[in-house]
Parts: C-alpha cells; structure tokens; sequence
C-alpha cells in the first residue's frame, strides 16, 4: 500500500481501501489491472500502485487530481463496456448506496459478469440502524456550518443503506453459492464519525490541521477494527 503526500491524504478512502489493496498485493493476481466501479477521480489508485481502470457517471464530481496509474472510462455499472470475464480484481466500495435498490441486483450481476473465472470481486458498502443514524448527525453538523446537505449523505438517505441480507439474496439469485463469498467489517463507526467531523465538516480548525501533521500514525491508531462498524465489505470469489 502506498501513501500519497500528507496534504492530499484521505483518512476516511484509506481506511476503506487499505485491507482490499492489502489483499490485492497478497494475491497470484496482483499483476492484473483492478476495474474500479464508482471510482470518481482516483479511487483504489491513491494507494495502490498497479494499473486501475476507473469507471463512473461523471468524473467531474470528484477533484482529486488523476493518478498516473489510473485510466478513466464514463460508463454505467448497468452497461460496462467491456466483454464477459475480463478481469481478475473488481473493486466497488461505498457506491451502491448510490444505486436505486430496486436496480442493486441488476448491478451485481453486471459486476459478476466481467469478473474472470478464479477472479474476485470486493463489494463494500455502509450498513445498519447505527450508521444510518451516526450519518444523519454529521449531515446535521455539516448543514450548520455549510447551510446545505452533504451530496453524498443525501444521496445515501434517498437512496437507503443496502441491508447484508438483501446483498447475499442478491448474490444468491445470480447463481453464487454461499461458500464463494466472504462477508468482512472496515470502520469502527466512532472513528468514522469523528473523521468526519474534523475533516469533512471542520477541516480547516487548529485541531483538524495538527491531526494531520501524523498523519501516517494517526491512520495507523484509526485501523484498529472494533465494533460497531460502519461498512461491510463482501469479498466475492467467481
């Protein structure tokens, strides 16, 4: 895993992508090129550094400058342009919150579709009463200061958290047997709650600025992995 420059590190992406880049290095496959579904401007390739192929709706939302390892492609998850069994590492984190739930399956089986026999997939997503709460205090904060919703955690409201359940029947009615999935948990919810507070709704205050001046340390402290969590992270093998 590598770690970009200090002003450019993100707690929260880190900590989501750490353990799948962590898997990814560890694996026969890690040569192959990771497709990143939702990946907005940099996604996995902040801190991984073999070749990415990003896709998403609209790049333009995120402005994190583009890696060099990473290439763009503007598709839809309904509709990726490329064959059946392309790629060996499918990664896609914290976007089907963003999805409809009546079209999460119909994303699954795409995603299913050009993942390589032998190939994984890694599907993480937020989860529970808990989160859903602990998400609608930092909009709550973010609103006081900004006099708007956060985009995201609106489109999270809208939209609904998956349920794990909803998740496994989908992968289910797509033909995967439970002995091919593995469902891990990423984010104390505490820790996520005050990331958020001082880097997303607070980031420019004294505390927020010293924070990051360990910012390699912090992120280590910030990785210890107690419940309760805000993110479930199925780990799909085809």
């Amino acid at each position: 895993m590598i770690y970009p420059a200090r002003q450019q590190f993100n707690f929260d992406t880190a900590i989501r992508y750490g353990p799948i880049v962590e898997e990814i290095e560890r694996s026969r496959r890690k040569e192959s090129p990771v497709l990143e579904i939702g990946s907005g401007g940099s996604g996995i390739s902040d801190y991984f550094s073999g070749q990415v192929i990003g896709i998403d709706t609209d790049f333009s939302k995120t402005g994190t400058k583009k890696n060099q390892n990473i290439k763009y492609i503007k598709a839809s998850v309904f509709k990726l342009p490329f064959k059946t069994n392309s790629f060996y590492q499918v990664v896609c984190l914290d976007t089907l919150e963003h999805i409809q739930v009546n079209r999460r399956r119909e994303a699954i089986k795409e995603m299913l579709r050009i993942t390589k026999k032998g190939g994984k997939i890694f599907l993480g997503f937020p989860f529970g009463e808990k989160s859903i709460r602990m998400e609608g205090r930092i909009n709550n904060l973010f609103k006081k200061v900004y006099g708007k919703d956060h985009l995201w955690l609106l489109e999270h409201k809208k939209n609904g958290l998956p349920k794990i359940e909803d998740v496994k029947q989908y992968l289910l009615d797509c033909g995967i047997k439970e002995n091919q999935f593995e469902i891990s948990y990423n984010a104390n919810l505490l820790c996520w709650f005050l990331l958020h507070w001082f880097f997303t709704v607070n980031p420019g205050k004294f505390l927020s600025r010293v924070l990051r001046l360990a910012y390699k340390q912090l992120f280590f402290l910030l990785r210890i992995n107690l419940p309760p969590y805000y993110r479930a992270i199925f780990t799909i093998k085809k």
